[in-house]
């Protein structure tokens, strides 16, 4: 049995034509998911793998338009394995590891950023190497004696407008693994931040996020950016709470970040559904009783419970969801009948 997980994170190929695959092995993956997205031109593949009495299956492996089918015999050839992917794609150019995954975060309140960082999962995945947030203020970047971030708008109107050379200052100073890695600006007018863009994000080394404050961004400081995102229909005083939205969202898909690799594959969203109702001991509450079926120790019938349990919510609560899912006959049946 293997005691840990295999992690390769892998990208390839010249110019602006890189591809990027993600392999993540582990022993708990309770199902074999295969999802390919395409994000700002690059291909992304993440597979989660189940383990067999006999190996690993890897299931329509595609990395740069070669399909792999194949099967290992036994997890003593894991680490053969990853050393072949690296060999096999070197002589595609350029070739890379990724150790951690960092967080540039541009903000006037830097330490509302750093707080809550320290702390619970992501303040344990600093702590464990496997993530990194680091903050920049753009004051410290201002050359004038009041450190003016910020400046009255053209054309009147109410509220401050932020200036566009103390932004630009300070994200030219980062120093950034890859030229091309994703730049987000929290914004209202941004398009709504949902689990597969966590996901997509998640393979990536690196992301910027800048935070704004009063009326907005100068539109200029838009042109740094490759994405933009919101939180929601509503307007908060700052962009601090949407950027550690989306630090949170892409920490706990980090591996390693999460104790159990296999929870983060199981919650709300990971397969397009809302995950379905949760208990733990005692078995009886107040008159609210467990269901007979998730004590009754046989996985088949608990796996089918929670699944048609995760219908059920989502068809009650996120109709909309149902729509773009792939549905099997079973559950199309249980669909009809609630």
């Amino acid at each position: 049995m293997i005691s840990g997980s295999l992690e390769s994170n892998l990208f390839w190929g010249k110019g602006e034509k890189t591809h990027v695959c993600s392999i993540f092995i582990y022993k708990d993956s309770a199902k074999q998911t295969f999802a390919q997205q395409k994000v700002r031109g690059y291909k992304l593949y993440r597979l989660f793998h189940r383990q067999s009495e006999q190996g690993f299956l890897l299931n329509e492996c595609c990395l740069h338009g070669l399909f792999l089918n194949k099967f290992l015999p036994g997890p003593w050839l894991l680490d053969w394995f990853s050393g072949a992917i690296l060999v096999l794609f070197l002589p595609f150019s350029r070739l890379s590891v990724f150790q951690m995954h960092t967080f540039h975060v541009i903000t006037l309140f830097p330490q509302l950023i750093s707080s809550y960082c320290e702390t619970s999962i992501v303040g344990r995945g600093q702590k464990a190497g496997k993530i990194e947030v680091k903050t920049y203020n753009p004051r410290d970047f201002c050359t004038d004696n009041y450190r003016r971030v910020d400046d009255t708008p053209y054309g009147g109107g109410a509220g401050m407008v932020l200036k566009p050379e103390p932004f630009y200052k300070t994200f030219e100073a980062i120093e950034r693994k890859r030229e091309n890695s994703p730049v987000v600006i929290m914004t209202p007018q941004g398009v709504p931040f949902k689990h597969k863009f966590a996901q997509a994000l998640s393979c990536e080394d690196e992301l910027t996020i800048f935070c704004g404050h009063y009326e907005g961004f100068d539109e200029r400081i838009r042109k740094l950016a490759t994405e933009e995102y919101s939180i929601g229909d509503y307007v908060l005083t700052g962009g601090e709470l949407p950027a550690l939205v989306i630090i949170d969202a892409v920490s706990r898909l980090v591996p390693g970040v999460v104790g159990k690799n296999a929870s983060v594959v199981d919650e709300s969203f990971a397969d397009g559904l809302l995950e379905g109702p949760q208990y733990t001991k005692p078995a009886e509450f107040r008159g609210m009783v467990v269901p007979e079926v998730i004590r009754s120790g046989d996985h088949k019938e608990i796996a089918r419970w929670r699944r048609q349990e995760a219908l059920r919510r989502t068809a009650q609560r996120r109709p909309d969801l149902i729509a773009s899912l792939d549905l099997s006959e079973e559950d199309r049946k249980f669909l009809s009948d609630i």
